[in-house]
Order: C-alpha cells, then structure tokens, then sequence
C-alpha cells in the first residue's frame, strides 16, 4: 500500500478551533492593587503610625483619632474619597489654624510689661 501507516503510540496533534485561524491568546489576570494606608503618624504628639482613619461610607464621614493624645478630626466625604485624604485635609486644617494664630499674635505686637 503506497500510503505510510502513522505511529499509534507518538502523541496526537492538538485539535484546531477553526480552519486557517489562529488560537486565541488568553486573558491574563490583573495585577492587585496596592494597599493604602489607613494608619498614619501624628503630627501633634509626633508618634509614628498612631493615628487610625476610618471611612463611614453610609453616614458620608471619614473620621480620624490619635490613639496617643486624643487628637481628632471629622470631615464630609464622598465615593472617591480615601483614609489619606482625609489625613491630608486634617493636616491642611491644622496648619491654618497655626498660620492665624501667628498672624494674630503679630498683628497684637509684643506684649508690654506693666512694671517698667
């Protein structure tokens, strides 16, 4: 017979989809997304990683409290809002009450003692 009879024992080829067409490439799975803090350092008491953010996403706050020295903070927040950010504005927050404190004490001058 002129036709070659084929190994039965060598591995079959794998099936085809479709004729003439190429495979399709697979879905590879997304990367995770990193991590973001919810535990930040004080900027009051100056101890690290003692300031825990928590987001209540139902009553629209986000809520802030130094374990250390009791600082704490509460802001308005919406679904784009994250625990750093409300650090952040908590930090803004404190800095403008230090600028207009300096503000006020220059403006008032220097104290005069009444002795002299």
């Amino acid at each position: 017979f002129w036709l070659k009879r084929r190994d039965l024992s060598a591995p079959l080829p794998p099936p085809t989809t479709a004729m003439g067409r190429r495979r399709s490439m697979a879905m590879k799975p997304p990367k995770p997304r990193p991590k973001v803090d919810t535990q930040f350092d004080c900027p009051f008491c100056l101890h690290p990683r003692t300031v825990g953010v928590k987001m209540d996403r139902r009553m629209a706050l986000g809520k802030l409290l130094c374990r250390i020295c009791g600082a704490d903070y509460q802001m308005k927040i919406n679904y784009l809002h994250i625990p750093v950010d409300v650090y952040s504005d908590w930090v803004d927050h404190a800095d403008a009450i230090a600028k207009a404190k300096q503000s006020e004490e220059a403006a008032a001058g220097p104290a005069e003692d009444p002795e002299e």
